[in-house]
């Protein structure tokens, strides 16, 4: 089994778990699995963003990012500088909930068939 297959193995292991439990249940168990491995990635690997968390921009690099512009939604075509930090959240999190959904989608086994084809 190779890691990418072993990998989402564990994945859907953990989710099926993971399923019976609420909101709260399921964060400590995120939480808990990111905590540990966390620790296994390398150094060039923990500055880049996860569908957890994300290392913050240094000053430059923020003071770069706010000047490009909005390609979609509400502001496109704004500078990110000028949109209210509330909407920049609200698109964060809905978007974050998306990217998850749409790699589980993507790694389905319905998916996999189609690419097979």
């Amino acid at each position: 089994m190779n890691a990418g297959t072993a990998a989402q193995t564990l994945i859907d292991m953990i989710v099926d778990e993971a399923s019976g439990y609420d909101d709260v249940g399921r964060t400590i168990i995120a939480k808990r699995i990111m905590g540990v491995l966390s620790g296994w990635l390398p150094e060039r690997e923990k500055t880049k963003c996860d569908p957890v968390g994300c290392v913050p921009m240094t000053e430059r690099e923020a003071s770069e990012f706010e000047r490009q512009t909005v390609q979609f939604g509400k502001y496109v075509g704004q500078q990110y500088w000028d949109v209210p930090t509330d909407y920049l959240r609200w698109l964060a999190d809905a978007s974050r909930d998306t990217w998850r959904a749409l790699h589980r989608y993507l790694n389905s086994p319905a998916v996999r068939r189609q690419d097979d084809d």
